[in-house]
């Protein structure tokens, strides 16, 4: 299979996207710097390295989803770059898994393309991941998330959880034991 590089920084979910459709789980893995963290489960601890990298997606990749990033921001400076982007996940029967808004820093990688340094695909993390297992936090996000009830002036309310749905950054909203 061929190496692919993103020549940008917005470019590197795509080449992502490529190897998980080729079921190419070496290949997803050389998208992220060997220094990562990634952010996935939301409420888990961070996972780090290539190693991190490889535990999240070795499961994903038998599904052979589609992944769809629409980057509307980048900041580049240097060897570094912030990026926030829409997103979803699109099965193999045109059924959207999931969708959300991400915040990534990438890095330039040894072979000078680009790849993820801190992948957060619902967004920077709130809390410490125990702290939220123990605290049981709850948050409020702007506008409409599916399933969850209206909590007045178009926020929604729901717990931070593995499955949280919140498009981009939490606020807590409240703290139950």
């Amino acid at each position: 299979m061929p190496q692919r590089i993103a020549r940008q920084p917005r470019d590197i979910a795509d080449c992502v996207n490529a190897y998980l459709q080729e079921g190419d789980l070496d290949g997803i893995t050389s998208m992220f710097h060997p220094d990562c963290q990634i952010f996935f489960p939301p409420d888990q601890p961070a996972h780090r390295g290539i190693g991190g990298a490889r535990k999240v997606f070795e499961e994903f990749i038998a599904l052979k989803p589609r992944i769809e990033s629409n980057v509307f921001s980048e900041v580049v400076n240097g060897d570094i770059a912030l990026l926030q982007a829409n997103w979803r996940v699109i099965a193999p029967d045109g059924t959207v898994m999931a969708e959300g808004q991400s915040t990534e820093v990438a890095r330039r990688l040894e072979n000078g393309g680009w790849g993820y340094l801190i992948d957060c695909p619902n967004g920077p993390p709130l809390h410490d991941a125990d702290e939220v297992k123990s605290n049981g936090l709850w948050c409020i996000s702007p506008g409409t998330v599916r399933g969850q009830k209206d909590q007045g002036q178009g926020d929604v309310s729901h717990r931070v959880g593995l499955c949280c749905p919140c498009p981009g950054m939490h606020r807590v909203m409240a703290s139950v034991g």
